[in-house]
Protein backbone atom coordinates (compact mmCIF):
# COMPACT_ATOMS: atom_id res chain seq x y z
CA UNK A 1 0.00 0.00 0.00
CA UNK A 2 1.27 3.44 -0.52
CA UNK A 3 -0.64 6.49 -0.03
CA UNK A 4 -0.01 9.81 -2.26
CA UNK A 5 -1.16 13.56 -0.15
CA UNK A 6 -0.83 16.74 -1.41
CA UNK A 7 2.42 18.99 -1.44
CA UNK A 8 2.89 20.46 2.25
CA UNK A 9 4.96 20.80 4.54
CA UNK A 10 1.92 21.86 7.05
CA UNK A 11 1.36 18.39 8.73
CA UNK A 12 -2.11 19.68 10.21
CA UNK A 13 -3.06 20.42 5.94
CA UNK A 14 -2.11 16.86 4.73
CA UNK A 15 -4.88 15.13 2.96
CA UNK A 16 -5.29 12.11 0.89
CA UNK A 17 -4.82 12.41 -2.77
CA UNK A 18 -5.01 8.91 -3.66
CA UNK A 19 -4.40 5.02 -2.51
CA UNK A 20 -2.25 2.44 -4.61
CA UNK A 21 -2.26 -0.92 -4.00
CA UNK A 22 -0.26 -3.85 -5.60
CA UNK A 23 -1.29 -7.53 -5.00
CA UNK A 24 0.07 -10.79 -6.75
CA UNK A 25 -2.40 -10.24 -8.88
CA UNK A 26 -3.07 -6.76 -9.77
CA UNK A 27 -2.46 -3.12 -9.30
CA UNK A 28 -5.14 -0.77 -8.26
CA UNK A 29 -5.58 2.93 -7.84
CA UNK A 30 -8.04 4.64 -6.03
CA UNK A 31 -7.97 8.85 -6.67
CA UNK A 32 -9.37 9.91 -2.96
CA UNK A 33 -9.00 13.90 -3.25
CA UNK A 34 -7.61 15.24 -6.82
CA UNK A 35 -8.47 18.82 -7.18
CA UNK A 36 -9.25 19.85 -10.71
CA UNK A 37 -6.90 19.80 -13.63
CA UNK A 38 -6.81 23.48 -16.06
CA UNK A 39 -10.29 24.18 -14.49
CA UNK A 40 -12.11 20.63 -14.99
CA UNK A 41 -12.82 18.50 -12.33
CA UNK A 42 -11.72 14.98 -12.00
CA UNK A 43 -14.20 12.18 -10.88
CA UNK A 44 -12.83 10.87 -7.31
CA UNK A 45 -13.90 7.93 -6.08
CA UNK A 46 -17.06 8.21 -3.71
CA UNK A 47 -16.59 9.93 0.06
CA UNK A 48 -13.98 8.28 2.19
CA UNK A 49 -16.37 7.50 4.97
CA UNK A 50 -18.24 5.07 2.64
CA UNK A 51 -15.31 2.67 2.77
CA UNK A 52 -12.97 3.03 5.94
CA UNK A 53 -12.95 -0.47 6.40
CA UNK A 54 -11.74 -1.48 2.91
CA UNK A 55 -8.73 -2.98 5.03
CA UNK A 56 -10.50 -4.65 7.35
CA UNK A 57 -10.17 -8.68 8.01
CA UNK A 58 -7.11 -8.83 5.60
CA UNK A 59 -4.64 -11.75 6.92
CA UNK A 60 -1.64 -11.56 4.67
CA UNK A 61 1.21 -9.49 5.14
CA UNK A 62 0.40 -5.55 4.59
CA UNK A 63 3.54 -3.82 2.87
CA UNK A 64 4.95 -0.35 3.02
CA UNK A 65 7.46 1.51 2.68
CA UNK A 66 8.28 3.98 5.10
CA UNK A 67 5.08 2.97 6.95
CA UNK A 68 5.11 5.34 9.59
CA UNK A 69 3.72 8.05 7.07
CA UNK A 70 1.11 6.02 5.43
CA UNK A 71 0.21 4.86 8.31
CA UNK A 72 -0.24 8.33 9.75
CA UNK A 73 -2.74 9.64 6.81
CA UNK A 74 -4.90 6.82 6.93
CA UNK A 75 -5.62 6.90 10.52
CA UNK A 76 -6.27 10.27 10.74
CA UNK A 77 -8.59 9.49 7.90
CA UNK A 78 -10.23 6.97 9.89
CA UNK A 79 -9.43 3.56 8.10
CA UNK A 80 -8.38 0.65 10.21
CA UNK A 81 -5.57 -1.26 9.36
CA UNK A 82 -4.74 -4.50 10.97
CA UNK A 83 -1.64 -3.70 12.71
CA UNK A 84 -0.45 -7.03 13.74
CA UNK A 85 0.66 -8.02 9.91
CA UNK A 86 2.35 -4.88 8.92
CA UNK A 87 5.83 -5.12 7.00
CA UNK A 88 7.89 -1.86 6.32
CA UNK A 89 10.56 -2.15 3.69
CA UNK A 90 12.28 0.80 4.49
CA UNK A 91 12.88 -1.18 7.92
CA UNK A 92 13.28 -4.27 6.87
CA UNK A 93 16.61 -3.34 4.22
CA UNK A 94 17.78 -1.30 7.15
CA UNK A 95 17.74 -4.56 9.48
CA UNK A 96 19.69 -6.43 6.38
CA UNK A 97 21.92 -3.67 5.82
CA UNK A 98 21.96 -0.67 8.59
CA UNK A 99 25.33 0.70 6.97
CA UNK A 100 23.88 0.95 3.30
CA UNK A 101 25.81 3.99 2.45
CA UNK A 102 22.87 5.25 -0.60
CA UNK A 103 20.26 5.12 2.34
CA UNK A 104 16.87 2.99 2.35
CA UNK A 105 14.87 5.46 0.32
CA UNK A 106 12.15 3.61 -2.49
CA UNK A 107 13.87 4.77 -5.18
CA UNK A 108 17.51 3.23 -4.58
CA UNK A 109 16.46 -0.03 -3.04
CA UNK A 110 13.75 -0.77 -6.05
CA UNK A 111 16.84 -0.14 -8.49
CA UNK A 112 19.49 -2.29 -7.17
CA UNK A 113 16.10 -4.99 -6.37
CA UNK A 114 13.35 -4.61 -8.40
CA UNK A 115 12.47 -5.38 -11.94
CA UNK A 116 10.24 -2.00 -11.75
CA UNK A 117 11.64 1.01 -12.51
CA UNK A 118 10.21 4.82 -11.91
CA UNK A 119 8.74 6.83 -15.42
CA UNK A 120 11.49 9.89 -14.12
CA UNK A 121 9.84 12.12 -16.47
CA UNK A 122 6.32 11.34 -15.20
CA UNK A 123 7.27 12.42 -11.98
CA UNK A 124 8.97 15.93 -12.97
CA UNK A 125 5.93 16.61 -15.12
CA UNK A 126 4.17 15.89 -12.03
CA UNK A 127 5.71 17.99 -9.89
CA UNK A 128 4.78 21.61 -10.70
CA UNK A 129 1.16 20.52 -10.27
CA UNK A 130 0.89 17.98 -7.80
CA UNK A 131 -2.05 18.82 -5.96
CA UNK A 132 -4.19 18.83 -8.85
CA UNK A 133 -2.42 16.45 -10.87
CA UNK A 134 -4.11 13.83 -13.59
CA UNK A 135 -5.65 10.85 -11.75
CA UNK A 136 -4.04 8.66 -15.12
CA UNK A 137 -0.94 10.11 -14.62
CA UNK A 138 -0.93 9.98 -11.00
CA UNK A 139 -2.34 5.93 -11.14
CA UNK A 140 1.05 5.18 -13.13
CA UNK A 141 3.40 7.13 -10.89
CA UNK A 142 1.53 5.37 -7.59
CA UNK A 143 1.37 2.15 -8.88
CA UNK A 144 4.70 1.95 -10.10
CA UNK A 145 6.00 2.62 -6.26
CA UNK A 146 3.67 0.02 -4.91
CA UNK A 147 4.48 -2.59 -7.31
CA UNK A 148 8.34 -1.89 -6.50
CA UNK A 149 7.52 -2.11 -2.76
CA UNK A 150 6.05 -5.76 -3.38
CA UNK A 151 8.32 -6.92 -5.43
CA UNK A 152 10.99 -5.16 -2.87
CA UNK A 153 9.18 -7.01 -0.46
CA UNK A 154 9.52 -10.69 -1.78
CA UNK A 155 13.66 -9.46 -2.40
CA UNK A 156 14.21 -9.15 1.31
CA UNK A 157 11.99 -11.58 3.04
CA UNK A 158 14.51 -14.52 3.08
CA UNK A 159 17.40 -11.96 4.41
CA UNK A 160 14.63 -10.26 6.97
CA UNK A 161 14.34 -14.08 8.53
CA UNK A 162 16.39 -13.87 11.22
CA UNK A 163 14.84 -10.45 12.47
CA UNK A 164 11.72 -11.34 12.11
CA UNK A 165 10.97 -12.33 15.66
CA UNK A 166 12.67 -8.28 16.82
CA UNK A 167 10.11 -6.72 14.86
CA UNK A 168 7.00 -8.76 15.47
CA UNK A 169 7.82 -8.10 19.18
CA UNK A 170 9.52 -4.88 19.73
CA UNK A 171 10.15 -2.42 16.48
CA UNK A 172 6.75 -3.06 14.59
CA UNK A 173 4.87 -1.77 17.96
CA UNK A 174 7.30 1.34 18.47
CA UNK A 175 7.23 2.29 15.31
CA UNK A 176 3.10 2.62 15.37
CA UNK A 177 3.62 4.56 19.07
CA UNK A 178 5.72 6.76 17.06
CA UNK A 179 3.22 6.97 15.09
CA UNK A 180 0.21 7.91 17.25
CA UNK A 181 2.79 10.22 18.89
CA UNK A 182 3.09 12.48 15.94
CA UNK A 183 -0.25 12.25 15.21
CA UNK A 184 -1.34 13.55 18.23
CA UNK A 185 1.43 15.93 19.19
CA UNK A 186 3.09 16.04 22.54
CA UNK A 187 2.78 18.97 25.06
CA UNK A 188 5.96 20.72 25.89
CA UNK A 189 7.19 22.77 28.64
CA UNK A 190 8.35 25.76 27.41
CA UNK A 191 10.73 27.81 29.69
CA UNK A 192 12.35 24.11 30.52
CA UNK A 193 12.76 24.08 26.82
CA UNK A 194 14.54 27.09 26.67
CA UNK A 195 16.68 25.98 30.08
CA UNK A 196 17.90 23.44 28.35
CA UNK A 197 18.65 25.39 24.85
CA UNK A 198 21.06 28.04 27.26
CA UNK A 199 23.02 24.85 28.97
CA UNK A 200 23.28 23.05 24.98
CA UNK A 201 24.67 26.80 23.39
CA UNK A 202 26.93 26.71 26.48
CA UNK A 203 28.36 23.23 26.06
CA UNK A 204 28.29 23.56 22.36
CA UNK A 205 30.52 26.54 22.88
CA UNK A 206 33.04 24.42 25.45
CA UNK A 207 33.05 21.79 22.95
CA UNK A 208 34.33 23.95 20.03
CA UNK A 209 36.92 25.74 22.24
CA UNK A 210 38.38 21.97 23.33
CA UNK A 211 38.42 20.89 19.65
CA UNK A 212 40.13 24.11 18.97
CA UNK A 213 37.56 24.26 15.36
CA UNK A 214 34.09 24.24 14.39
CA UNK A 215 32.33 21.11 13.75
CA UNK A 216 29.10 23.41 12.01
CA UNK A 217 31.30 24.82 9.06
CA UNK A 218 31.98 22.34 6.65
CA UNK A 219 35.29 23.97 5.69
CA UNK A 220 36.97 23.28 9.03
CA UNK A 221 35.59 20.07 9.80
CA UNK A 222 36.84 18.81 5.83
CA UNK A 223 40.22 20.15 6.80
CA UNK A 224 40.61 18.22 10.21
CA UNK A 225 39.21 14.81 8.91
CA UNK A 226 41.35 14.77 5.71
CA UNK A 227 43.80 17.49 6.07
CA UNK A 228 47.55 16.37 6.56
CA UNK A 229 48.76 15.28 10.15
CA UNK A 230 49.70 17.28 12.42
CA UNK A 231 46.92 20.15 11.56
CA UNK A 232 44.14 17.14 10.47
CA UNK A 233 43.75 13.61 10.87
CA UNK A 234 44.79 12.53 7.28
CA UNK A 235 41.92 10.33 6.35
CA UNK A 236 40.71 9.57 3.37
CA UNK A 237 37.32 10.25 2.11
CA UNK A 238 35.22 6.99 0.71
CA UNK A 239 34.46 9.31 -2.47
CA UNK A 240 34.37 12.39 -3.79
CA UNK A 241 31.30 14.49 -4.84
CA UNK A 242 31.86 16.60 -8.51
CA UNK A 243 31.68 20.13 -8.41
CA UNK A 244 28.91 21.61 -9.88
CA UNK A 245 29.05 24.65 -12.73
Amino acid sequence: IDIETNWTEHFEERYIMGISIATNYSDIYIPVRHLPFAGITQENSPPVGEWLDLFTGITCPIVFHNAKFDLQALTRAGFKIPLDNIFDTMLMHHYINAEFIRGHGLDVLSAKFCKTKKDTELAKGMKDNWNSSIISAMSIYACTDTRATLELYHALKSDFEPFLEQWETYDREFMILLQGVENRGIRLDKSKCRELEIKCRTRMRVIKEELGFDLQKPSELIAKFFGEPPVGLGLKPISYTKKKR
